[in-house]
């Protein structure tokens, strides 16, 4: 008698997704490069956490310049400030006017020379976002 298929997560041992198991797996694997205990400090869903880590960080998100890497037609023009420049994460989350309010909004200061990385700038962003908390 066949059994039928079964979706299970393989980094965990009941084969069910925890964020917890995603973490491990991403250290297991050596691609943690960023200090990611600012993340998990955030209170915010942990889906929004993974967001945060595989999709901008990793190169995840499909931007436009990831999309043209991919030979995927798109415009040129960024989605939500409507500037003349090819998307990518740096200016989805930062240089984007629009991004600027939002952080602006949340009492976050967005670092001006964005030239160490995304990486950078995250940390920084989550390092002053975890001291406000605290106060």
């Amino acid at each position: 008698m066949t059994e039928a298929d079964q979706l299970k997560w393989k980094w965990s041992s009941n084969g069910c997704y925890t964020s917890a198991s995603a973490y491990k797996a991403l250290i297991s694997a050596g691609k943690l490069q960023f200090p990611l205990h600012f993340i998990w400090k955030i209170k915010v869903p942990p889906s929004i956490k993974i967001f945060i880590v595989c999709l901008p960080i990793y190169g995840r998100l499909l931007t436009q310049d990831q999309l043209l890497r991919r030979n995927i037609p798109c415009t040129q023009n960024c989605v939500l400030c409507q500037q003349h420049v090819c998307e990518t994460a740096s200016h989805l989350f930062f240089y984007c006017s629009f991004a600027a309010r939002l952080w602006n909004d949340l009492g976050m200061s967005v670092v001006t020379a964005l030239e160490e990385g995304l990486q950078h700038t995250l940390l920084h962003l989550f390092q002053s976002y975890t001291k406000k908390c605290r106060l």
